[in-house]
């Protein structure tokens, strides 16, 4: 090979190393902008949750979830107490009036609470969003090629880096979705199947599930005649004791209202990202990750970008001292983990 197809083939090779980045809440807060729970709590108070006693802040609503870090804020919303929401708001129906709407008022009252939640937690996230993607930053002291000819997964949902820094030949994706953009805004707790919101309310649709467990636990017993299955099951089904439908469907409104703070996991969007923009035969020598620390709730990601990219190290960014090793020894890359300071890359 001569110099000039040695030089070529050296080029193309450094072109295709380009630098990756994750960045995380951190990276905007480093740049004081208004993207802490405590900001968030603050948009909370904007709007109102009509229930059953009447209307009140969303705040007082979401004020006991809300932690001092996003992690636990997030993984928090598995706690949503449904027993008390449930206990505090279920009408019971009027079956003497002649006026169905005083029987299946309280699903609509119980939707309508449901729907309220959802929609403050997603337009309070919204308007702390817009709020610091106007505000004024300094870019003075900033390199603003500092991210040149990179790759970068986004975990927030402002433009702060786009709007900062000369992107040349660079790809972003925001992971959970970008308010400017039009994106739906990702967030919520990581669901690992150990609780049941239909089993914690006993609704309907649980309890058809224990009484079908039971009813094939009987029909496998072969030692019974089918008399005595029968028996059996006609008992089991005495036993069990559904709730009324109108309040069932209070309840189920409930459940639905837990199902929509889980997170949204968007795996094959990184996969095809990671694919199309590193490739499966890149050398990547570090993954820097900048305010992000890398907890729990977002532990599949981190997980398979390692599967995915195979780097030598990765360089993680600390604010007092954490995350530290320690936090992280549960990851499968523990022992690639170096620690950084943030503002040596900004």
């Amino acid at each position: 090979m001569c110099y000039k197809e040695l030089l070529k083939f050296f080029g193309a090779f450094i072109t295709r190393r380009k630098k990756i980045f994750i960045i995380g809440n951190g990276f905007d807060l480093n740049f004081k902008l208004p993207t802490s729970p405590d900001n968030y709590k603050k948009c909370l108070e904007s709007f109102t949750v009509e229930g059953s006693s009447g209307s009140s802040s969303a705040l007082d609503f979401f004020d006991q979830y809300i932690d001092d870090y996003w992690s636990s804020t997030e993984q928090s919303l598995a706690d949503l107490d449904l027993v008390s929401l449930s206990a505090d708001n279920i009408v019971s129906p009027d079956y003497l009036s002649d006026h169905e709407s005083d029987r299946d008022g309280g699903i609509f009252q119980m939707k309508q609470l449901s729907n309220d939640v959802i929609n403050a937690r997603n337009e309070s996230l919204a308007l702390m969003v817009s709020e610091a993607d106007s505000t004024y930053i300094d870019t003075s002291t900033i390199n603003k090629a500092a991210f040149d000819n990179a790759v970068i997964i986004s975990f927030n949902y402002t433009t702060t880096l786009e709007r900062l820094y000369d992107l040349n030949k660079s790809t972003v994706l925001h992971i959970h979705g970008c308010l400017e953009d039009g994106d739906c805004l990702i967030f919520g707790f990581k669901d690992d199947g150990s609780y049941s919101p239909d089993g914690t309310l006993v609704t309907n649709t649980f309890l058809s599930k224990q009484l079908d467990i039971e009813i094939e636990q009987i029909e496998s017993n072969s030692l019974l005649s089918r008399d005595e299955k029968d028996e059996l099951i006609e008992s089991l089904k005495d036993n069990y004791d559904f709730d009324d439908y109108y309040i069932d469907e209070q309840n189920n409104a409930l459940v639905s209202l837990y199902r929509q703070n889980q997170k949204k996991f968007q795996f094959d969007k990184l996969k095809s990202f990671l694919k199309k923009n590193i490739g499966v035969n890149s050398r990547v020598k570090e993954i820097v990750v900048l305010g992000h620390s890398l907890n729990d709730v977002d532990s599949e990601y981190f997980e398979l970008i390692e599967q995915n990219i195979r780097p030598k190290y990765w360089k993680i960014s600390q604010y007092n001292g954490s995350p530290c090793l320690e936090e992280l020894k549960n990851y499968s890359f523990s022992k690639k983990i170096r620690f950084c300071k943030i503002d040596k890359f900004l």
